[in-house]
């Protein structure tokens, strides 16, 4: 699958504030993808979040939350389909 077909598609990635996480978020957003970004350190996440809006990312939501705690992905998954629809 090539990143042109991502332009437009919501990508939702975990661990968006440093690392991995981070630069999968930087070639998504080059690629016109819309971006749901999380990260266990809410600090972090807006720095890079603002980060990649000043580049031109399109993100769509930030939630902090830690992805190994099952109640917090369960009521991220909850909010954001209640806020958003689907990812």
């Amino acid at each position: 699958m090539s990143f042109r077909s991502f332009a437009g598609k919501r990508i939702l990635i975990t661990g968006a504030a440093s690392g991995i996480g981070r630069a999968l978020a930087e070639v998504a957003a080059r690629h016109n993808a819309v971006l749901i970004l999380t990260d266990i350190d809410a600090h972090r996440l807006n720095v890079a979040a603002s980060e990649l809006r000043q580049s031109g990312a399109d993100i769509l939501a930030t939630h902090p939350f830690d992805v190994s705690d099952h109640d917090a992905v369960q009521a991220f998954a909850t909010r954001f389909h209640d806020d958003h629809g689907s990812v």
